[in-house]
């Protein structure tokens, strides 16, 4: 169960949110009538409130300077991307890409896929945003997965495991196939053939994951096995598809954003645990936003834009 949020934190979502409204044009009189109550109600209101507002103007600011595509959209149209640390998180992220780029052997643009055969012969299909990089030697085939998804169909070598390590977690081969994902501090292996090891910081917290099973480490590094993984939802990718059941709302987001360009971010907490469920297409995501929005009563900011907010 997440803590409840500090009155602070209560403020600045409220905040986010009014920024989110008034940037939308689609304010209504009494929408801006209680703005102002609210904005009136407290001097940490109005601090935060005017915080975020200098945090977004400075946002806009860098991204006329930044070397990303222009969106053919005005960056007043609604960009409601407010949360205090946003300008802080997203150079986080583009320096973590440019380091991860840099290490990598191969690498996939976000949206993109790439398959790889190895030299031993084995294949590797990349997913989104991915970045690895190949070490083999005379005794061991080692894959780093340093961002991003994969799967692994492994070529029989007794001789030289073959071994797909990220961070601090090391997957060892025992049969054919599986696929590994490094999300930020997410990380998830899925057997589709035979078995794997896991280790964690050189010790084993899984001997023997076979097929159809599935180990998630989350960051506090605590292994959670489910016995009968959807191996459809699990390799939906491949088809260009998005399965989702009963999937929480805060989760389905971070699954968009890492195959659309741009960020999606959701400014109702209270929604983030509302469940979804279907078969959606990856090439039409702004599509799926709108429908997820639709259903669950949510608005957008800036709809079709780089930015998009839900609230």
């Amino acid at each position: 169960m997440n803590p409840a949020p500090t009155q602070h934190q209560r403020i600045q979502e409220e905040a986010a949110t009014w920024l989110a409204k008034l940037n939308s044009g689609e304010t209504t009189f009494e929408e801006r009538e209680q703005f102002s109550r609210w904005v009136g109600q407290s001097q940490e209101n109005r601090d935060v409130y005017f915080a975020l507002r200098k945090r977004w103007q400075h946002l806009n600011d860098a991204l006329d300077h930044a070397p990303l595509p222009k969106p053919r959209y005005s960056k007043y149209s609604g960009l409601a991307l407010v949360a205090s640390l946003l300008l802080a998180a997203t150079l986080f992220t583009l320096r973590n890409d440019i380091q991860n780029a840099a290490l990598a052997d191969y690498t996939t643009a976000v949206g993109e896929q790439k398959l790889l055969t190895l030299a031993d012969g084995s294949t590797v299909v990349m997913n989104t945003d991915t970045a690895l990089a190949v070490a083999y030697s005379q005794g061991e085939r080692r894959i780093r997965l340093l961002q991003g998804e994969a799967e692994f169909i492994v070529a029989h070598d007794r001789s030289r495991p073959f071994v797909v390590s990220s961070k601090n977690r090391t997957v060892i081969a025992l049969g054919t196939e599986f696929s590994v994902a490094s999300w930020e501090d997410d990380f998830t292996v899925t057997v589709f053939a035979s078995a794997v090891r896991i280790a964690q910081d050189q010790e084993i917290v899984a001997d023997r994951l076979l097929q159809g099973q599935q180990l998630v480490l989350d960051g506090a590094g605590m292994p959670r096995i489910n016995q009968h993984a959807n191996l459809q939802e699990a390799l939906a990718w491949r088809e260009c598809k998005l399965v989702f059941t009963a999937k929480p709302l805060g989760d389905v987001i971070k699954e968009i954003n890492r195959y659309r360009p741009g960020k999606l971010i959701l400014l109702s907490p209270a929604a983030a645990s509302k469940p979804v469920s279907g078969i959606f297409d990856r090439q039409q995501l702004d599509y799926l936003i709108s429908v997820m929005a639709g259903e669950m009563n949510l608005k957008l900011v800036n709809r079709k834009g780089y930015w998009v907010a839900m609230y």
